[in-house]
């Protein structure tokens, strides 16, 4: 029933999301509206993430329970986000499941490298003809940042199954990743901070 619940929530979140994002879009039905990311990330009160981008926390779970891990986290939580050009989300690694769901903008690369090794990408956009898709999930253990190669930004929401904590997640440098991922030292040098931002 608890996971049924959840369920029922995260829909109903990512329904109301899509409306809120397409009402504004849509404000002027005959021509076709392109939103800056000012303009988003003025009407959504979006500020600056330690990864990159911009983010506002959404909603969190009132259901409090014990995680995998033992320890207590709530049911789920949930984010918009928005990765620039400029400012890609970084690689990171969270302990959670991590869904992320296109709303408005450019497509967007999620770069992940999974918990056997393996490095992969996957197009986050509006156009399925070609090859891209509406959301993906970054499994918890998976290191995972994200990228706008080709435009200006992508606004996205993010749901975390548990719920985020700050416990949970950490920011991954490139000498550590370099250290066991020689081989795709390129992409964390493109995507991992050589030192974290003051």
């Amino acid at each position: 029933m608890a996971v049924i619940v959840q369920a029922a929530v995260i829909s109903t979140f990512i329904a109301l999301s899509l409306i809120y994002v397409g009402d504004v879009m849509a404000e002027e039905s005959t021509h076709k509206i392109e939103k800056s990311k000012e303009f988003w990330i003025k009407k959504l009160g979006l500020a600056p993430h330690p990864e990159g981008g911009y983010f506002r926390y959404e909603f969190g779970s009132d259901v409090v329970r014990k995680a995998a891990s033992g320890a207590e986290r709530k049911d789920y939580s949930g984010i918009y986000f928005m990765v620039t050009h400029d400012s890609p989300s970084h690689f990171h690694q969270m302990k959670s499941d991590e869904i992320w769901y296109y709303h408005a903008g450019d497509v967007l690369t999620m770069h992940a490298i999974d918990e056997a090794g393996k490095y992969r990408t996957v197009r986050i956009g509006p156009n399925p003809d070609r090859g891209e898709v509406l959301s993906v999930v970054m499994h918890g253990g998976w290191i995972f940042g994200a990228s706008v190669d080709s435009g200006d930004y992508t606004l996205v929401s993010c749901t975390v199954v548990p719920g985020f904590d700050e416990a949970d997640y950490r920011i991954l440098m490139q000498s550590e990743l370099l250290e066991k991922y020689p081989e795709y030292r390129n992409i964390i040098l493109k995507m991992a901070y050589k030192n974290f931002p003051k």
